[in-house]
């Protein structure tokens, strides 16, 4: 994934991020993401505007080369796609001030609806709004907490506003590194639900949910490992559902280049859900020249 990243004035910024893969023997290049954010507002805001990935959760805000993981969580991918809740749009986000001096964060995106899974998809003409609200807080010199609760609702037909989605979501991460040994070992356990209510075209609403847990170590200074579980049911059909579990070892060659090795086996049921599936992947991801950090 190009990345292409620039300060445009002391109170603005670019960025870009560009996909190429493979399709029946053809290669395409496509835009993941391309925004302009205003980072100098009046009373602690700021604002982004162009595509990018939802302010949803904290799976689907990850860039694939960012994720502990060779794959995204079963319950995102059934409830947003391959690629995540990503549209083209406007966000707002706010540093809540507040009189015990927290971390406290809230963002809005209003962004197309365009989203095939859980919303209108091809026959878009109206918007979905999505909220997030974070909380983190420094437990101790070598841990820290971060809450989260997501909602995301919009239209999933051509009307306006006549069948609608909503999507709910809780997140928790827990982060470990000792200040004298953080080159070497460190820990982080992440775990989401999602809470899908889905009107269906003959005047019914399906009710759905998921969810993962992950844990990564790191046990050396280029070594870490990760397990997570997915549990999922789909938006249009709740009786259909996935179980799954992956385990990975991640080899990081250095800064700019990483190796991981996963296997995942994923229990299928319902007419929606794929087979039954064992896969193993082989992930090799290189980065070339600076790339600005990350949100924690």
């Amino acid at each position: 994934m190009p990345a292409f990243s620039s300060p445009v004035d002391p109170h603005s910024r670019a960025d870009f991020f560009v996909h190429i893969h493979e399709h029946d023997g053809e290669w395409h290049a496509g835009l993941c993401e391309g925004y302009l954010t205003l980072l100098t507002l009046p009373h602690d805001l700021q604002a982004r505007i162009g595509k990018f990935r939802s302010a949803f959760g904290k799976a689907n805000q990850l860039h694939t080369h960012n994720m502990p993981w060779v794959d995204r969580p079963n319950v995102i991918t059934n409830f947003f796609g391959e690629e995540g809740l990503n549209e083209e749009g406007a966000e707002l986000s706010w540093l809540i001030p507040n009189p015990w001096k927290k971390y406290i964060e809230w963002t809005l995106n209003v962004q197309n609806n365009e989203n095939p899974q859980s919303f209108a998809g091809g026959e878009s003409d109206d918007v979905m709004f999505v909220n997030h609200l974070k909380y983190f807080e420094n437990l101790s010199e070598a841990s820290t907490l971060e809450l989260g609760a997501s909602h995301a609702t919009g239209p999933n037909d051509a009307g306006h506003g006549g069948s609608r989605t909503h999507v709910g979501g809780l997140d928790i991460t827990y982060k470990w590194r000792p200040p004298r040994e953080g080159l070497y070992k460190s820990l982080t356990w992440q775990t989401e639900a999602l809470f899908c209510r889905k009107d269906q075209p003959d005047g019914s609403a399906e009710n759905s949910w998921g969810a993962y847990s992950s844990l990564e170590y790191q046990f050396a200074r280029q070594w870490s490992a990760f397990t997570r579980w997915d549990y999922s049911q789909f938006p249009d059909d709740a009786g259909s559902h996935e179980h799954a579990g992956s385990v990975g070892l991640t080899y990081a060659q250095s800064e700019y280049c990483f190796w991981r090795l996963s296997y995942k086996f994923t229990d299928a049921s319902g007419p929606l859900a794929a087979r039954d599936r064992s896969e193993v992947w082989l992930q090799l991801n290189i980065g070339l020249g600076p790339h600005r950090a990350h949100k924690y």
